[in-house]
């Protein structure tokens, strides 16, 4: 029996290295292609995108502060808020919150902030601590309320109508040329320590000022009452001289005063002097 011859011919039954090469080749460069455009595509769009996030920052609603102290009011609390208000950018984000932050820490509303912080709701809460006005220094320039460490309030700053005011007269410097800064010299410091033993007395109405013009000279603060009448005080509390009189004796003879006369001065023009260890002079 013949055998059957097997004949080959140029055609392949599938496809070959060289057709499955070109297949991925072209496949490949196909994604590359599409990954391509879709770079351009995205390049294109940031822009806008970064338009859209800008515009879709939602603007804070209020400025809140987490704590203010009883006399601060409402035309003081929306003055504040309006300052932070003007630091208000489209976009949000931390350096609008850095700006709010400098901006009222500038103002000389405040002794520190310590936080800003945008809330859920988009509001902007404060956490900072006001200036708290204890006495009215009068300088060249005029009146200026000042905290108990002689630190100026904003210039037009006034204490309530109701509150009878020691005012710290003559001091040896003018104010300082920005608010919330410290007054230059001993004196007014000085000052503000006898003020804070009178203020809260009740004969302190008699009192109308501290006179501070002989303090660089001797060291000593003078009384004026309402009278007037002048009554010197001496050395500040606390930093008697070895033979003067201690703050707490002092006090004492102006109640007693007070409550046998009526007026701490004794009525009488002066000048009066608390100084003397032993008692109450009239010169």
């Amino acid at each position: 029996m013949a055998k059957r011859k097997t004949t080959r011919t140029g055609k392949s039954a599938g496809p070959t290295l060289r057709d499955r090469f070109g297949t991925l080749a072209a496949s490949e460069a196909g994604g590359w292609t599409v990954l391509l455009l879709a770079v351009i595509v995205l390049a294109a769009a940031a822009p806008a995108l970064r338009r859209v996030v800008a515009v879709d920052a939602p603007p804070p609603t209020e400025v809140r502060f987490t704590s203010t102290p009883t006399w601060v009011g409402d035309s003081l609390l929306r003055h504040v808020a309006e300052i932070a208000a003007r630091q208000f950018r489209p976009a949000g984000g931390r350096d609008e919150l850095v700006e709010v932050h400098d901006a009222l820490a500038r103002s000389g509303w405040f002794d520190a902030v310590r936080h800003i912080r945008r809330c859920g709701d988009g509001a902007i809460e404060v956490d900072a601590t006001f200036l708290s006005p204890v006495a009215m220094v009068v300088d060249d320039y005029g009146e200026v309320v000042v905290d108990a460490r002689g630190r100026t309030l904003p210039e037009g700053t006034t204490l309530a109508d109701e509150t009878h005011i020691i005012q710290l007269i003559n001091p040896r410097h003018n104010r300082p040329s920005r608010p919330a800064a410290a007054w230059a010299g001993d004196d007014v410091a000085a000052g503000l320590q006898l003020h804070a033993l009178l203020t809260e007395r009740d004969w302190a109405h008699q009192v109308s000022s501290i006179d501070l013009q002989s303090f660089d000279r001797t060291g000593g603060l003078v009384i004026v009452t309402s009278l007037p009448a002048s009554i010197t005080w001496g050395s500040p509390p606390g930093e008697e001289t070895p033979l003067e009189a201690l703050a707490d004796r002092k006090l004492v003879r102006l109640e007693e005063a007070f409550r046998g006369h009526g007026r701490i001065d004794l009525h009488l023009p002066g000048p009066l002097d608390l100084t003397r260890a032993s008692h109450f002079v009239h010169r």
